[in-house]
């Protein structure tokens, strides 16, 4: 069993250069410890490197959690992000686990994840859900949360698609592995999550996504072994729900009684509000916000495409 305290973050990790396999998530890391160093050096007590930094962060416990699964007996990874099939997924391999006794590892950090790539060389499967589609699924729950917990109503007019910590927003692209290419790729990020490393930050939470995530896409190039999936909101002719795509690819069986089939098609809930009942205004800002990300996606190769994006097109 892996723990945290077997974590070592190697400098390759956080350099960000062309051979230097990595995540997105781990610039995440670099611009919470440059936002730690600078405060604490401005203080006058910070003596520390970053790599340091960041390995107290993962030993602090909050560099767990990559919702990415490792099937040993297939050297098969897949992941799913919270609100984009991560529940689904669990119940799928929980199935599996069950049926056939095979089991699965759900307690890597990212850099345990980087490792283990780079030991077993895995298949990964990425799971990725239209970001717009996401965020609509995302402040529907949190605002049906905040209101069953403090009886507050949550606002559209209120959203700021530029702040906002809570780790089922989390940006989907940051656990991708791959690599920063171009002769300055990788200073140029540091040099981006630098000048914007915002010292009012707290160490224990993440980071806004604005200050770290979009800027990491433009030259970054996954790992040839990542095979992409996409969650498409609707059933339709030749493009399967992903769910019952990995039931069939795993030769899961797939649930038969109702309370079983409750997460085995995602996406299905009736109480979400339609993008006809979201202010265009809002719909705009999203958008607008999310430029970044569908550049990137619609230059990967998907295995159940074309995909399809919501929310002004």
């Amino acid at each position: 069993m892996q723990t945290l305290k077997d974590t070592i973050v190697k400098s390759n990790r956080i350099q960000f250069g062309p051979m230097d396999l990595t995540l997105p998530w781990c610039a995440r890391d670099l611009y919470m410890a440059l936002c730690t160093k600078i405060k604490d050096t401005n203080s006058g007590f910070d003596q520390r490197s970053i790599e340091d930094i960041i390995q107290t962060h993962l030993n602090l416990g909050s560099g767990q959690g990559v919702s990415m699964f490792y099937l040993p007996e297939r050297n098969l990874l897949i992941h799913a992000n919270n609100k984009a099939g991560s529940s689904s997924l669990q119940d799928m391999l929980e199935k599996l686990e069950k049926d056939t006794g095979e089991k699965y590892q759900n307690d890597l950090n990212p850099y345990k994840l980087l490792d283990l790539i780079e030991e077993k060389n895995p298949e990964i499967w990425y799971i990725y859900r239209d970001p717009f589609m996401r965020m609509v699924s995302y402040f529907y729950y949190i605002g049906r949360q905040n209101f069953m917990n403090s009886g507050v109503r949550w606002s559209w007019e209120g959203l700021d698609m530029y702040h906002g910590r809570d780790h089922h927003r989390r940006i989907q692209l940051a656990l991708i592995p791959g690599y920063y290419k171009g002769e300055n790729a990788g200073e140029s990020l540091k040099e981006h999550l630098l000048k914007n490393a915002d010292i009012d930050v707290s160490f224990t939470h993440d980071p806004p996504t604005d200050k770290w995530a979009y800027p990491c896409l433009e030259n970054f190039v996954p790992h040839k072994n990542v095979k992409f999936f996409w969650m498409h909101e609707k059933e339709v002719k030749n493009r399967p729900n992903v769910m019952k795509l990995l039931y069939n690819k795993l030769n899961i069986t797939p649930p038969m009684s109702l309370d079983e089939k409750r997460r085995y098609i995602s996406n299905q809930n009736s109480l979400r509000p339609g993008l006809d009942e979201i202010p265009l205004d809002v719909r705009k800002k999203m958008w607008q916000a999310q430029q970044p990300e569908r550049d990137f996606l619609s230059r990967l190769r998907w295995e159940n495409g074309p995909i399809q994006f919501y929310g002004l097109s």
